[in-house]
């Protein structure tokens, strides 16, 4: 990682007298900054091979970007000198080439984590305080790890470390973690976003309802972190042609992200999901046009400039997943159009992906109990699929762990204890892969309150798919059911005719059950399998070769 040099393990390790062609064993975070402690002292996570003579070069030195004048410089560009103007931090650092930054980035922020207060007898150095990061090493990193996303070669070294030292650098599993964690104190963005897809911002959801109930967000579709700095929302009132109201943002938005700008006088659940509020450019009615802008380039628009037309007036309007991209035309088919005052979707968005999905949803639904909601959910299959998220009302409720990469069936169960009654809620399930992707699904509105007395009706049973599919001669039928019941499970063919019953009225205690079918006497083809219950009914289509 600091010169290129490859070496063999074993045969080329360092007995101390030659430097050049023997590597030996770095510790990046150095042992002396933790006080030789263990488990420090012998943690994979930060344990890297490294030529002998660079380090002794790098010695205890802090990690930095160096100035103009370096005082060593490795094979591949690594270098040692005197940190440059402007970093923070003033004195000799030793910087890594650019390929490794975001890998050494990872290392800290997962030593910082890992061994928070667990540092008591620890040191400090340049760079930390005992475990945590200095305000300048924390700017930094965070630009490194941005710069320098997660590459394969620490997606194979995060496994073998687990399947050794049992543990995961979540901030591999997860790059979105270290913005989670970590705010820039700089004030600056974190990534200059310069060279960002500007077309992938856009406006993401309009609301214009009573009174004050003004908002607007925009949402970051590229895969890179936007430089707000140069973002600008120009407001045209009454078909005016010149902006009558500018406003420049600041900060940045991480993709996948919105940031939400509101009315200062809106009401109060606008303003909770607010980022910022003003009463200039948010101070529209629905003949108001409105442009966004990004490095002075128009990139999406809301209304018509120099045209008074109401074309989204007392309405909430939010851009269909659908949409990748802005629009410098306004075109109403992009988004779905809600009525006056509603604020369920402000602070959140979700587009369709062209990928194919890791996970296969085959149900989400909940179960209302006193004083709780019980969220079910069943996958046919996954992919990489690390864990998932739960959302409730726009914000982070729960993480389950996934099932990694798995053609089986598998079902999920999370209990949201913290509801009330006679309310309405929104869950949204994401899934999370390896890389830190997340897969937003659809959304789940469950009321807890009934006051009219009605039963709340929820399929008794769901269905998973056959697996294998096709298949000779056997298979797995997977069902879930919700309570104990008695089921009868038929056979039919493509044309909907009757082939045979393979139980009828057989009970079932609730839970997963995996039913076997053995079906060598058929003849090759597509048929369905049905489930009933008495109650409720459901069908799974399959493929039986010869």
């Amino acid at each position: 990682m600091y010169t290129g040099i490859e070496f063999v393990y074993g045969d080329d390790q360092s007995t101390g007298s030659d430097v050049e062609n023997t590597y030996n064993r770095e510790h990046s975070w150095p042992k002396s900054w933790a006080n030789s402690t263990t488990p420090h002292y012998t943690d994979l996570f930060h344990l890297y091979p490294v030529q002998a003579l660079s380090n002794s070069h790098r010695s205890n030195l802090p990690y930095g970007e160096v100035g103009d004048s370096p005082t060593y410089v490795s094979g591949n560009g690594t270098k040692k000198g005197e940190a440059r103007s402007g970093l923070g931090y003033t004195g000799t650092v030793f910087e890594p080439i650019d390929d490794y930054k975001g890998d050494l980035a990872r290392t800290y922020f997962y030593i910082s984590t890992r061994y928070y207060t667990e540092d008591a007898d620890w040191d400090v150095s340049p760079m930390t305080n005992k475990c945590e990061l200095e305000d300048w090493a924390v700017d930094m990193l965070l630009d490194w790890h941005q710069r320098d996303p997660v590459s394969q070669k620490e997606l194979d070294r995060n496994e073998a470390v687990y399947a050794w030292q049992g543990n995961r650098n979540p901030f591999i599993d997860h790059p979105d973690y270290a913005d989670s964690v970590w705010t820039a104190t700089s004030g600056e963005p974190v990534v200059p976003g310069t060279n960002i897809d500007s077309t992938r911002i856009f406006f993401s959801e309009y609301i214009e309802g009573s009174s004050y109930n003004k908002a607007l967000e925009i949402y970051n579709n590229a895969d890179t972190v936007a430089d707000l700095s140069l973002v600008e929302i120009k407001l045209y009132s009454n078909g005016a042609i010149s902006p009558n109201n500018t406003l420049t943002l600041g900060g940045s938005l991480a993709p996948g992200e919105v940031v939400v700008l509101a009315h200062s006088d809106a009401d109060a659940e606008i303003l909770a999901a607010a980022d910022m509020t003003t009463g200039g450019v948010t101070n529209f009615n629905g003949n108001d046009a409105i442009e966004l802008y990004y490095n002075a380039a128009l990139i999406d628009i809301l209304g018509e400039t120099g045209s008074d037309a109401t074309y989204a007036e007392d309405v909430t309007l939010v851009r269909k997943a659908s949409v990748m991209q802005g629009n410098k035309s306004y075109t109403g088919a992009e988004w779905n159009t809600y009525t006056k005052d509603e604020f369920e979707y402000l602070g959140m968005h979700f587009i369709e992906s062209d990928d194919p999905l890791a996970v296969s949803l085959l149900d989400f639904s909940a179960e209302v109990k006193p004083g709780s909601i019980v969220l079910t959910w069943i996958t046919g299959s996954e992919t990489e699929n690390a864990a998932f998220h739960l959302y409730r009302d726009s914000s982070f409720l729960a993480e389950v762990a996934g099932a990694g990469t798995s053609s089986e069936t598998h079902y999920y169960k999370y209990t949201d204890r913290f509801v009330e009654e006679e309310k309405s809620y929104s869950y949204v399930l994401a899934d999370i892969d390896y890389q830190g992707k997340r897969t937003f699904h659809d959304t789940l509105t469950v009321a807890t309150g009934n006051p009219s007395g009605r039963e709340i009706s929820l399929p008794s049973f769901v269905l998973g798919e056959v697996y294998p599919n096709p298949f000779n001669p056997s298979t797995v039928l997977p069902v879930f059911l919700r309570e104990n019941s008695h089921i009868s499970l038929g056979l039919y063919d493509i044309q909907g005719r009757e082939q045979r019953y393979i139980f009828q009225h057989r009970y079932f205690e609730s839970g997963e059950h995996n039913i076997p079918l053995h079906l060598q006497d058929l003849r090759a083809g597509i048929y369905f399998l049905r489930v009933s219950d008495g109650k409720h009914r459901a069908a799974q289509k399959f493929i039986l070769l010869k």
